[in-house]
């Protein structure tokens, strides 16, 4: 699926609980080993568990934020994807010069995520081995 020769990790920080549920269910019946927290410290302490291919953050989490917590990580994963809810002036930017790959705007569907992880993914892994 990625190129990577196993099932991508993903590290999903979703501050709503449900929704992080469904989400997983959803990637991982399309091949991603999905990692979940809801705040930036369980985020941080999963991180050391395993390495992590995607990071994918809401924006705005109850203990901090998605720039915090891809500044926070000591390996960058290969896709560091943020949902928003919209494009609020200036967020667009903010996004991509914080170093992510994608910004995802809700109401995203799985399948939409699934889609634009992949493709990014798959990109990223191409382009390192080229």
């Amino acid at each position: 699926m990625s190129g990577l020769g196993r099932s991508p990790v993903i590290l999903a920080v979703l501050e709503d609980s449900e929704r992080s549920a469904l989400l997983k269910l959803s990637l991982a019946g399309r091949g991603w080993e999905v990692v979940r927290a809801h705040t930036c410290e369980q985020a941080r302490d999963r991180m050391g568990d395993q390495p992590v291919d995607v990071l994918l953050a809401d924006l705005v989490l109850p203990d901090g934020s998605a720039f915090g917590l891809l500044r926070a990580m000591e390996k960058r994963p290969l896709v560091a994807a943020v949902l928003t809810w919209g494009n609020q002036h200036g967020i667009r930017e903010r996004i991509f010069a914080a170093g992510f790959d994608l910004q995802l705007v809700r109401p995203a569907t799985a399948e939409e995520i699934d889609l634009a992880l992949r493709n990014k993914l798959e990109a990223n892994v191409h382009a390192a081995t080229a």
